[in-house]
């Protein structure tokens, strides 16, 4: 029988029975089925399903942060996507890595015999095994490059059949000089042949680019046995601080103080140019048709002085599309960007490495504006000295101190510093990145100062590793 459907009765739960429905019959106060208990309980019903309603629309707008393992803090979305390997040594790894580092220092050959005043070398990169292009600098003659054909090192000898010492035949042929220092060299070896006005050749292309639009120019493209071109990219006034070369389309992006171009090299000439309010320090590919450098927002001039005092953070990272010549500026700063790399040395990049004086941050473009992780790093200059591994795991930056720091963007925090060569220099270094000479080959970090090159290679022994 169905409990209480009976017309006129009412079902006694405690006593098991049913009753008859009298004119005077009163519900006793707090009973389940009294007028106000069923009131109450709908009402509580009600206010349930409305909260549960809210709940599940905002679990639907909300998109929700991966869980992920410690040593890897935010960096799992490659491993999400199953491009990375997951391991619990990794960090451990990388630490191992680093710790079995040996600097040394190598005195470079300079193919100037007749200048006898001390310089340095401003850039030196290896495109063959024995072939490698130097900028050297002086006070008096400016920026020279070279095409050096051997190991251009002073300690580089043989024995002969004589059983003495000789020094090794070393070729070098002059490409180009400045009258401003070195920004940057970029070289493009054989295999790829893209030279200027079309022309190929088995030469690689050597790409240089000066500080200062001075005669005869600023911008070299060319190589030793193939057409060349020398222009000038600015106004007289401005310089150009950094330029970075893309690896499949061989566009080459330059920042200045003024303005960003945008240089295609096949056809050397300007193929984009940007007005932007504040000089830009660095600039870098976030894929073949965005570009990223730091600069302002908006113009200092155009802003009143109670503007500029409310404004805390006056920097961001700007990004360009060159189909729409659309900008947007991302990931606001206190101070200047002094650094912009790419982690990825994929197609097309989603994070991106930003650095000021105090701090180096990553950042996802797909996310908000607050970093994925950050290292505490305080370096001197306009221009911080940084690089990211082959494998885009290890940072290596160069601190206030003239030392190297490395970090891990595995574990996200600092691994260790590299040891000093014993042969003391005060010069500043520059141009610190990671060499790779051969796919499967072990990358080593180099680094310019002074007259010498430092070059910190991977030796599981101290007695692999000898400083000259």
């Amino acid at each position: 029988m169905n409990l209480g459907s009976i017309p006129g009765y009412y079902y006694d739960a405690e006593k098991q029975k049913y009753f008859k429905v009298q004119a005077d019959h009163v519900v006793p106060t707090g009973a389940k089925y009294a007028h106000s208990e069923v009131k109450r309980e709908q009402r509580q019903s009600k206010k349930r399903k409305v909260v549960t309603l809210q709940q599940e629309r905002r679990l639907k707008q909300t998109v929700q942060r991966a869980r992920m393992h410690d040593s890897l803090t935010a960096l799992g979305l490659r491993s999400e996507l199953g491009l990375r390997e997951i391991t619990g040594v990794l960090a451990d790894r990388d630490a191992a890595f680093v710790a079995n580092l040996r600097p040394r220092r190598r005195r470079v050959w300079v193919p100037t015999a007749g200048c006898r005043i001390a310089g340095t070398v401003q850039d030196f990169q290896t495109f063959h095994r024995t072939q490698n292009v130097i900028a050297y600098s002086n006070q008096h003659y400016g920026t020279s490059v070279f095409f050096v054909e051997g190991p251009p090192y002073k300690d580089s000898s043989k024995v002969g059949s004589s059983g003495q010492t000789v020094n090794q035949r070393i070729n070098s042929w002059p490409c180009i000089a400045f009258n401003s220092s070195l920004v940057n060299l970029h070289v493009v070896p054989p295999d790829r042949p893209i030279y200027p006005h079309g022309t190929e050749g088995e030469t690689p292309l050597l790409i240089a680019v000066a500080r200062e639009p001075k005669s005869p120019g600023n911008v070299y493209l060319g190589g030793p046995h193939t057409s060349q071109s020398m222009f000038r990219l600015g106004e007289l006034a401005s310089w150009l601080w950094a330029s970075s070369l893309h690896p499949a389309t061989l566009q080459l992006a330059v920042s200045g103080s003024d303005d960003v171009f945008i240089l295609d090299t096949a056809t050397a000439s300007v193929a984009h140019c940007l007005d932007i309010p504040y000089e830009s320090r660095d600039i870098a590919w976030l894929n073949r048709n965005t570009v990223a450098f730091g600069t302002q927002p908006w113009s200092p001039e155009r802003m009143k002085p109670s503007q500029k005092a409310k404004v805390s953070e006056k920097y961001a990272l700007a990004l360009w599309d060159l189909r729409s010549h659309g900008q947007s500026f991302r990931f606001l700063h206190a101070l200047p960007l002094t650094g912009i790399r790419m982690p990825d040395k994929e197609e097309s990049n989603v994070q991106i490495l930003v650095s000021d004086n105090r701090r180096i941050d990553l950042y996802d473009t797909r996310m908000a504006k607050s970093p994925l992780l950050g290292f505490d790093h305080t370096h001197q200059g306009p221009q911080i000295e940084l690089d990211v591994s082959p494998n885009g795991d290890l940072v290596a930056a160069l601190d206030v101190g003239q030392v190297v720091q490395t970090y891990s963007l595995r574990s996200g925090r600092h691994v260790e510093a590299l040891p000093q060569p014993q042969s003391h220099d005060t010069a500043m270094m520059t141009k610190l990145r990671w060499n790779t000479r051969s796919p499967g080959e072990v990358p080593s970090l180099q680094a310019c100062q002074g007259g010498s090159i430092v070059e910190w290679s991977w030796s599981p022994t101290e007695e692999d590793a000898e400083d000259c």
